[in-house]
């Protein structure tokens, strides 16, 4: 299980082997040893847990984290941090959510008030990536651009897609999307 969850968590984060050897603190060989299995690591579990900011039961167990990779405020651009997530949230008792779906999800923290009345302080956002079949009209997303993102509402009215600020004092401007592959889809809001 250490060696599955380790290669889960590097993956997520998009590191190499090398890169993930380095964030424990040991060496790449040592690192391939517990991945391959030659080495089970149990010396270095509480250790890795702590680098990880992970419980160790999530490590040996079988506990679902996803990164939180962002705070976002309605109508502000935000970029995800893949490589410096500010933590990690346990979704083991979300439904339709498996180790192996896990991995296409990531969620944001709502900073602020003003996604009220759709969301406040602290409330946390599950969000799925890449699922543009699933996408409806109303569905809250995170709109992507090279210059950032977003959170937003989808409205497919005349079957063109666009997009609505959630902060209520830009709700009923729209944009056009050129795109449905720019959006990632809120799943689950989990409250404060």
């Amino acid at each position: 299980m250490l060696a599955r969850r380790l290669e889960e968590l590097r993956v997520r984060w998009r590191l190499t082997k090398k890169e993930m050897a380095q964030k424990l603190g040991i060496s790449f060989p040592y690192y391939s040893e517990i991945i391959t299995g030659k080495k089970t690591g149990r010396r270095k579990v509480i250790d890795f847990a702590e680098l990880l900011q992970v419980s160790v039961e999530w490590l040996t167990g079988d506990q679902i984290l996803i990164p939180v990779l962002a705070e976002v405020t309605a109508g502000n651009r935000f970029h995800l941090q893949e490589k410096a997530h500010h933590e990690l949230i346990d979704i083991t008792h979300l439904p339709g959510i498996n180790k192996q779906t896990a991995m296409h999800h990531y969620a944001l923290r709502i900073r602020g008030d003003n996604l009220v009345p759709f969301h406040k302080d602290g409330d946390i956002l599950i969000i799925a990536r890449n699922i543009q079949d699933k996408i409806r009209h109303g569905d809250m997303v995170v709109y992507h651009t090279a210059a950032g993102s977003w959170i937003r509402s989808l409205d497919f009215r005349d079957n063109q897609p666009k997009l609505r600020d959630l902060d209520l004092t830009g709700y009923f401007k729209t944009e056009q999307l050129a795109s449905l592959s720019q959006l990632d889809k809120v799943v689950f809001v989990i409250s404060s």
